[in-house]
């Protein structure tokens, strides 16, 4: 799977080898996104707190919209396919909605291109086990913010199931893992997506923890997984009871994907596409979220 992690730009606007284009730094912390995003929801983040896991995923949700409206949006409305990892995904999400209910209104941009798929992995879409944020990073402002009961998360579960922006429809899927001790993997498929993945306890090989998915390569077909697929995820939706007995809207297979392959899969959706060293892959700081786009 190709991967290639842009440079930072030192400069806010670099031009492109195209000549005829514009890059803007990968540095989502860079002075041109915080200038935009100054107000909204900075606190002490803003400063001492910037980078780490007491900066807010609200105001990460701004500098991520405006990084993705600079690269993708501004001049050619371009395809975007976003993945994200644990909080990473959560930060995605609240974007999404952002740009569906505020696109264009201070401090959030017009357009940030057409996010055609988002996928996460292990993310706490219905928060994650109650203690474990507190043990992990002692009480920190996102083990708060991603707590079930907190403001964020109960916007995103009955306003944000399944956040669209105006350039298009985008498809969700959303994976987690029986194994994954970081939050249950009903947590992980919370949201209406068109799409969902379990990994159960029964495949050794395949019963992922909280980031193993992400550094399994194998293309074998003997992943064991619960699926559903769904055309109207907003009014049928998959659900989270994949174990339930007489739950016609999951299925089980002991012939899936493993992590690196399944994701590779849900981003061509089984199709291999000509071109693929014109796939450019960009990682953006401090969100652990990925932007694959074609030129």
């Amino acid at each position: 799977m190709p991967f290639r992690e842009t440079r930072r730009n030192t400069d806010a606007e670099k031009a492109s080898e195209d000549g005829d284009e514009t890059r803007y730094s990968s540095d989502l912390h860079h002075p041109l996104y915080k200038s935009l995003c100054t107000d909204y929801h900075a606190g002490k983040e803003g400063t001492k707190w910037e980078g780490t896991n007491d900066e807010s995923a609200y105001h990460l949700s701004c500098l991520f919209a405006q990084y993705l409206n600079y690269n993708f949006g501004r001049s050619s409305n371009r395809e975007v396919i976003l993945v994200g990892h644990s909080l990473g995904g959560i930060i995605m999400r609240e974007t999404l909605f952002q740009m569906q209910e505020h696109a264009g209104q201070s401090p959030f941009p017009d357009t940030i291109g057409h996010v055609t798929k988002a996928i996460t992995f292990n993310t706490p879409h219905g928060g994650p086990h109650r203690t474990l944020g507190r043990i992990a990073c002692g009480g920190c402002k996102h083990s708060a913010e991603v707590d079930a009961s907190s403001e964020l998360m109960q916007e995103l579960r009955f306003h944000g199931r399944n956040p669209q922006t105006s350039a298009g429809f985008t498809e969700w899927t959303v994976i987690g893992s029986e194994c994954d001790l970081v939050m249950r993997p009903n947590n992980s498929i919370d949201m209406d997506a068109s799409h969902a993945i379990v990994y159960p306890k029964e495949g050794l090989l395949t019963c992922y923890d909280h980031s193993k998915a992400l550094h399994d390569a194998n293309l074998k077909r003997d992943a064991n997984q619960f699926y559903c697929d769904t055309d109207n995820p907003v009014n049928s939706p998959c659900g989270t009871d994949y174990r339930k007995t007489g739950n016609t809207r999951w299925n089980k297979t002991g012939s899936g994907r493993h992590g690196l392959s399944q994701l590779y899969y849900s981003i061509t959706g089984g199709a291999e596409r000509a071109g693929s060293s014109r796939r450019l892959w960009l990682l953006s700081t401090t969100v652990t979220a990925w932007a694959l786009l074609r030129r």
